[in-house]
């Protein structure tokens, strides 16, 4: 791979200038947005565009293609110009592969709306093709790769009720604004509880333990006599109690969102010593 074309502007009341390299459609597309922008801020005409822009495109390709064109170019309108510039720097299957990408894109950790944006984005690239998606593909892309805990709280909340695309974006982003506002409460809840100093003094997570239970081995001789301490927790405190039952939590383990409750909890009780 060569080196990468790269788009200069100066200011906005200056043509923008692409000099000799590599071209790919995120590229391109920002080559066309700056033209646009360009020729809007100096109100030209549309029948005058492509004769300016093309002036300020640099590369071996490029220069070819202006001597090749010749006056037909600069009768060429916008649109048309732009179909020509995808059709002779792009792959031939640039259009398709930019589609796959888009369908591949996941959410992940990152808010939403983040992910969202990046997907519409993506998809401005193809503007005036056929790979175009529409509102209701884009809609079905998004939501078919949104993070799984926020598409259960989706289905939830009914959110595909909501018919328009805009506002069913604006309420997908509040549902995961909510949650990851939750979210950072309970982490800064346990920190807060594990910072706290116990009746002996030091942090929470150094609290005198409530009671030690000794299970001594039997033996016939004290010197053969060993021991081992199981060390309990100590008692939950009531905002700790109300943390774990607001969030699905196990009295036993103190683990959230489980399928279990203390009694039928699977994991073992927790020692204190290494707590």
């Amino acid at each position: 791979m060569g080196v990468r074309a790269k788009i200069e502007q100066s200011a906005s009341n200056c043509p923008p200038t692409m000099d000799k390299g590599d071209v790919n459609a995120a590229l391109l597309w920002d080559w066309f947005v700056k033209c646009e922008n360009y020729l809007h801020h100096k109100n030209m005409a549309l029948a005058d565009m492509v004769k300016m822009v093309t002036h300020s495109m640099g590369g071996v390709h490029a220069i070819r293609w202006l001597a090749a064109c010749g006056p037909s170019l600069h009768k060429m309108d916008w649109d048309a110009y732009k179909g020509q510039m995808r059709s002779i720097f792009l792959p031939v299957d640039w259009e398709y592969t930019t589609r796959m990408s888009i369908l591949r894109m996941k959410q992940g950790s990152r808010p939403f709306i983040d992910y969202a944006l990046d997907v519409m984005g993506k998809n401005n690239l193809l503007a005036r093709t056929d790979s175009f998606m529409n509102d209701e593909f884009i809609h079905d892309a998004i939501e078919a790769s949104m993070e799984a805990d926020l598409a259960v709280e989706c289905h939830r909340e009914n959110t595909n009720n909501v018919v328009a695309f805009k506002a069913w974006m604006d309420e997908v982003k509040r549902l995961d604004e909510k949650r990851r506002q939750h979210f950072e409460e309970i982490a800064k809840e346990f920190a807060r509880l594990s910072m706290k100093p116990s009746a002996g003094g030091g942090s929470g997570t150094n609290r005198a333990p409530l009671k030690t239970y000794a299970a001594t081995k039997p033996s016939n001789a004290a010197s053969n006599s060993s021991s081992s301490t199981f060390v309990p927790i100590p008692k939950l405190l009531d905002k700790e109690c109300k943390l774990l039952q607001n969030n699905g939590g196990c009295f036993k383990c103190h683990r959230f969102w489980t399928n279990h409750i203390g009694p039928r909890c699977p994991n073992p009780p927790i020692d204190g010593a290494t707590y």
